[in-house]
C-alpha cells in the first residue's frame, strides 16, 4: 500500500497518481511496470513517486484498493436510493457503464492480476472485489423480491448472477476484447459509443424485465 505521506495529499491529487498508475500498469503489463515509468506518465521525478510507494507491489496494491473503491461507490449509492426497483437498476447499469468507461485502467489492471504473479495479493483483492460484488447483487435482488418486483419462483442466486453479468458486460464492452467481440457479434448494430451505451441498457433491461419480472 501507499506510505502515509501519500494519504496527506489531497484526493484529487491521489486519483491522478492512481490513474497514470493504472494507465501505466495496462500499457506495460503488472511485470514491467515501473515507478519510473509512471513518473514519466505524470512528467514528475521518479523520486517524487519512490516518496509514496516503496515498490511496484506497493503500487499494484494501491491501484487494485481504488478500483474496489470506485465500484464500492456504485453499490453504496444504489443501496441508499429509495427508488422503485427497476428504477435503481436502470441508474446501476448507467453509472456502471460510465464509471466502467471512465476508469477501464483500473479495470484492466484487475483483469490482468492473476497473470502478475502475485499470488497473495490477487487472492485478496479477488477476495475483496467479487465478495462484495456478489454481496450487493444478492441483496438487489432479495429487495426486488420483497418488494414484489421480482419473481419469487426463481431461485434468488441465479437472477443475481445473470444481473451482475449484464451489469459487467456493459462496463467493459468498449475496451475488453472479449465483451468486445461479444457485443459486436450479439448487437451489430449498437455502436460502440454513449448513444449505443444508452441503446444497450435499454435492451438489457428490457431483457431481464421479461425473464424475471413479477408483473
Amino acid at each position: 500500500m501507499p506510505k502515509d505521506i501519500f494519504f496527506q495529499l489531497p484526493e484529487v491529487a491521489q486519483d491522478k497518481i492512481l490513474m497514470a498508475a493504472a494507465e501505466t500498469l495496462r500499457d506495460h503489463g503488472l511485470r514491467y511496470a515501473t515507478l519510473k515509468e509512471v513518473a514519466e506518465r505524470l512528467n514528475i521525478g521518479a523520486e517524487m513517486v519512490e516518496r509514496y510507494f516503496d515498490d511496484e507491489k506497493d503500487l499494484i496494491a494501491a491501484v487494485l484498493g481504488r478500483a474496489i473503491q470506485y465500484f464500492s461507490q456504485t453499490y453504496i449509492e444504489v443501496g441508499k436510493m429509495d427508488q422503485p426497483f427497476w428504477d435503481r437498476v436502470e441508474y446501476l447499469l448507467d453509472v456502471a457503464t460510465r464509471r466502467g468507461f471512465q476508469y477501464q485502467a483500473f479495470f484492466e489492471v484487475y483483469k490482468s492480476l492473476s497473470a502478475s504473479g502475485l499470488a497473495d495479493l490477487t487472492q485478496a483483492t479477488f477476495d475483496r472485489f467479487e465478495g462484495r460484488a456478489a454481496l450487493f447483487f444478492q441483496n438487489l435482488v432479495l429487495s426486488g423480491v420483497q418488494e414484489g418486483a421480482l419473481r419469487d419462483d426463481v431461485d434468488v442466486s441465479t437472477m443475481a448472477l445473470h444481473f451482475q453479468l449484464f451489469t459487467r458486460f456493459l462496463l467493459a464492452r468498449r475496451y475488453h476484447p472479449m465483451f468486445k467481440a461479444r457485443s459486436k457479434n450479439y448487437y451489430p448494430e449498437i455502436p460502440m459509443d454513449d448513444d449505443g451505451d444508452r441503446r444497450l441498457i435499454k435492451r438489457l433491461l428490457i431483457s431481464l424485465k421479461w425473464l424475471y419480472s413479477a408483473n
